[in-house]
C-alpha cells in the first residue's frame, strides 16, 4: 500500500466512478502527466489499465465497439469504487485507433464519446508533433511511416474533440522549450556577477519577480 493512501481515502470523498480520462498521442507525455495527477491527494489516475484487455485485444466476448467500450467502463468504475479517491485513466489515441482501425471512422468516434467522454473531466496533452514522432521512432521502433500516420490520427481525434461539446482542458507542451529557454537566460543574469546589480537584495527581488511573470505567461 503506497504511503499516505489510507489518510487520502479517509479525508476525501469516495468517488462515484470514472471521473476523468487523461489523452494524448504516444510518446507525448501522457504518461508523465497522469502522474503528477496521480500524486494529488484526492486522485487516483491509472496508467492504461484495462485498455489492452478490452480496447486493444481482439476478444470474442466483446465483438463490437460499443461492447468493448461498455467493459473498459465498467473495469475503470470497479476500480473507481475500490480507490475511494477521484479515479481517472490514461489512454493514447493509438490504443483507440484500434477500434476505428486507424481512419477518421465519425460513427466510432461518436460512440466512444458516448460511451467514455460524456460527462467526465477529458484532458488532452498535446506535444509537438516533431518531437512526438521523433520519441516514437526513438523507443517504439516503429518506422517513420507508421509513427506519422499515428501522429495523423492523433491530431483528427483532437480535431474531433474540439468540435464536441465536451469536458476537455487541453495542455499543450510546445511552448514549454520557450518558458525553459527564458528561466536559463534570467537565472544566469540574477546568479552571474552582473556590474550595476551589487545589490544582493535587488538580485533577489529580480529574480522573484521574473519567476512569476514566466509562471503566468
Amino acid at each position: 500500500m503506497e504511503p499516505f493512501y489510507l489518510l487520502r481515502s479517509m479525508l476525501f470523498r469516495k468517488a462515484k466512478g470514472l471521473e476523468i480520462v487523461v489523452m494524448g498521442a504516444g510518446r507525448g507525455g501522457t504518461s508523465l502527466l497522469a502522474t503528477l495527477l496521480d500524486a494529488h491527494p484526492q486522485l487516483e489516475v491509472a496508467s492504461e489499465d484495462h485498455v489492452a484487455e478490452f480496447l486493444v485485444e481482439k476478444n470474442p466476448r466483446y465483438p463490437d465497439v460499443s461492447s468493448k467500450l461498455a467493459a473498459f467502463v465498467k473495469a475503470c468504475t470497479k476500480d473507481a469504487k475500490q480507490s475511494k479517491l477521484r479515479y481517472g485513466n490514461k489512454i493514447t489515441t493509438e490504443q483507440l485507433g484500434f477500434l476505428e482501425d486507424f481512419k477518421e471512422n465519425l460513427e466510432v468516434r461518436d460512440l466512444i464519446r458516448q460511451e467514455l467522454w460524456e460527462g467526465r473531466k477529458l484532458i488532452f496533452i498535446v506535444r509537438d508533433g516533431r518531437t512526438c514522432i521523433s520519441s516514437k521512432l526513438e523507443r517504439t521502433g516503429v518506422d517513420y511511416a507508421t509513427a506519422l500516420s499515428y501522429w495523423k490520427h492523433s491530431v483528427s481525434m483532437l480535431r474531433y474533440l474540439k468540435s464536441q461539446d465536451l469536458d476537455l482542458h487541453l495542455l499543450k507542451l510546445i511552448t514549454f522549450p520557450i518558458f525553459l529557454l527564458l528561466m536559463c537566460l534570467f537565472s544566469s543574469l540574477i546568479m552571474l556577477r552582473i556590474k550595476h546589480l551589487s545589490n544582493s537584495t535587488f538580485k533577489i527581488a529580480l529574480g522573484l519577480f521574473f519567476s512569476v511573470i514566466i509562471y503566468y505567461i
